[in-house]
Parts: structure tokens; C-alpha cells; sequence
């Protein structure tokens, strides 16, 4: 608008020039210069509206380009966070495969250690069968050995109570109500001999009475047996034998364990 009125004005003092008693001349200069500054400051501002527009068009290509910029750092940083998610990922499968590996090892060595204590227990139970064995053998061969030792140390006692006039038996027997110093061991010298028990009991009785230490023992075949006296060795209950039937058990004899 304000661009418009001074073209109007000089068309107005173009107009009056013809009426007005003010020399043409002057108005036409007038006009023409008006219509200069009006011509430059039209050109001024189109210079400034293209000044503007140029600043205007770089704002936008400004804008554009940090707009370009922003997505490209919006699109690195997704890129970015997917990236570092893929990583986790990685770390985390990672880990899960250590852990599994490492499971597996510890449970592998944990197989192995057992293998190795089975194998050291069944050798550790062969080694104990074997020296049960060898011991159970050796308990053999000393009792068998011991047992013939035995037997020719009766069979030779044997031979020698005949000689004496003494009788000397081997049977397997038992004690009846034995006390605690009492045993099957040794050689006892046998008074009485009864199939009734309470016949054994009451010449036990007796002899307890007479302050000795009598002793009843069973046989397999259910004879009970009255012990007047027990000796480590043979000689010494041969030589106690006389003895014994000097005191009225004539049929005194020596009996001794199988």
C-alpha cells in the first residue's frame, strides 16, 4: 500500500501541471525524481525481498540438512541400539555356552572321579576278599595243622593212659550252666555219667559241698558228664587220677574236647 501512494501522487501532480499556474517544468522534475526514489526503493526492497528469499531458501536447505543430519543420527542410533543388542545377545549366548561348557566339564570330571573311586573301591574289595580269602585259608591249614597236632598228641595220650590203666576219651560236648571261669578246653577228669540230668546235678551238688568246683557237661548224645577236676595237660590229669579214685570214684577217667 504504501508503495502505491507515491506513484498516485505523481500521477495526481502530473494531472494538475496542465491547470495549475506552477511552471510545468517543475512538476515534471518533481514527478520524475519521486518517481526514482520510488523506482529505487522499489528496487531495494526487491532486492531485500530476494535477500530475504535467498536466507530464506538457505534457512530451508539449512533445515533440510539438519533435518537429513538428525534422521541419519536417528537412524544411526537405532542402528546403534540394535547393534548393541546384537552384542548382548552374543554376550549372553556366549555365557549361556561357558557355563553350559563348563558344566559339562565340571560334571565330566565329577564322572571321572567316580569312575576312579569305583575303580579304587573294587580293587580296595578285591584286595580285602583276597586277603580274607588267604587268611581263611592260612585259619584252615593252622587249625587243620593244629588239629592233627592234636590228634597225635591224643593218639599218643591215648597209648599212654592205656599203659597207666586210664581211660582217656574224646567226645564234642557242651557245659550245662557253666560259670565264668569254667571251660571245654583242657583235660577233666570225669566221676559220673548219667542219661538224667538231675542225677548230674545231685553229684554236683555233692562235690560242691566238699568244697570242690565241679562242672557238668553234655554230650551229642545227651549224656551228662560230672567234671571233678580240669588240667592243661594230660599228664598232669593222669597223675590226678589215682588220686580221684583213691576218694571213692573208682571209675574215673580223663575226657577231652574234639
Amino acid at each position: 500500500m504504501r508503495r502505491i501512494i507515491p506513484i498516485v501522487m505523481c500521477a495526481v501532480l502530473l494531472c494538475s501541471c496542465k491547470t495549475s499556474t506552477i511552471p510545468s517544468g517543475a512538476y515534471k522534475k518533481a514527478g520524475e525524481d519521486l518517481l526514482k526514489k520510488e523506482t529505487s526503493a522499489k528496487e531495494d526492497a526487491l532486492r531485500q525481498l530476494a535477500s530475504t528469499r535467498q536466507s530464506l531458501e538457505n534457512a530451508q536447505q539449512s533445515l533440510a540438512s539438519l533435518e537429513a543430519e538428525y534422521n541419519r543420527c536417528k537412524r544411526e542410533s537405532a542402528e546403534d541400539k540394535a547393534e548393541l543388542a546384537r552384542l548382548r545377545e552374543q554376550l549372553t549366548a556366549a555365557n549361556q555356552a561357558q557355563a553350559i561348557a563348563e558344566a559339562e566339564k565340571a560334571r565330566a570330571e565329577a564322572e571321572a572321579a567316580r569312575a576312579e573311586r569305583e575303580k579304587a573301591e573294587a580293587a580296595a574289595a578285591a584286595a580285602r576278599a583276597q586277603a580274607e580269602a588267604d587268611a581263611a585259608q592260612a585259619r584252615q591249614k593252622a587249625e587243620e595243622e593244629a588239629a592233627k597236632l592234636r590228634a597225635d598228641s591224643i593218639a599218643q595220650h591215648q597209648a599212654d593212659a592205656a599203659k597207666q590203666n586210664v581211660t582217656l576219651r574224646t567226645e564234642s560236648f557242651e557245659l550245662v550252666n557253666p560259670t565264668t571261669d569254667q571251660t571245654v578246653e583242657g583235660y577233666h577228669i570225669i566221676v559220673g555219667s548219667f542219661g538224667v540230668e538231675d542225677n548230674a546235678n545231685r553229684l554236683h551238688a555233692l562235690l560242691t559241698e566238699q568244697g570242690r568246683q565241679p562242672a557238668i557237661v553234655r554230650n551229642e548224645k545227651g549224656m551228662y558228664r560230672v567234671i571233678f577236676a580240669t588240667y592243661p595237660t594230660y599228664s598232669e590229669a593222669a597223675s590226678h587220677v589215682v588220686e580221684v579214685r583213691e576218694q571213692g570214684f573208682s571209675d574215673a577217667w580223663v575226657l577231652v574236647h574234639k
